[in-house]
């Protein structure tokens, strides 16, 4: 549903269109995507909308390199602390063996993108969350992918 303002005066509401009413101070008047609506000043009228605007557009296909700039460098160096380990711990082993899978496709030269949509990254992100390396406010925003 698109989002809608209106121009409000007292019990009064008037549709004002998609796009936020500007009060041009020459005419005395609200331009409206639905035409000029006459005001003595900018204070008769008050601006309300019917929700929030849509989220800006997002794309989540991006080169492997653009992926790993989406990762903080802390978050990097866990990954990289991670892939390193060389203990006998079994966990820590699986979980190196998970990185080394995942992050080791992205420096694959054949690979041209990443998609942050795709339930496989998902999951390889996910991953990481669950092990710490990524909160899961920062996993969201990663799988939000770039401002279009």
């Amino acid at each position: 549903m698109a989002l809608k303002y209106y121009l409000v005066q007292g019990e009064t509401k008037v549709e004002a269109g998609a796009t936020l009413p500007v009060y041009d101070e020459t005419y005395r008047a609200w331009q409206t995507d639905l035409g000029l609506i006459s005001a003595g000043s900018i204070f008769d009228f008050a601006v309300e909308s019917d929700g929030e605007p849509d989220p800006a557009p997002r794309r989540t296909v991006m080169t492997p390199i653009r992926f790993k700039a989406q990762w903080t460098v802390e978050e990097r160096l866990a990954i990289a602390d991670a892939r390193a380990y060389t203990g006998d711990n079994a966990i820590q082993v699986e979980n190196k063996r998970v990185l080394d899978i995942l992050f080791g496709d992205l420096d694959d030269p054949r690979l041209t993108e990443v998609d942050v949509a795709d339930p496989a990254v998902i999951g390889g992100i996910d991953f990481c969350a669950h092990l710490g390396i990524l909160t899961a406010e920062r996993a969201a925003t990663i799988k939000l992918g770039l401002p279009a």
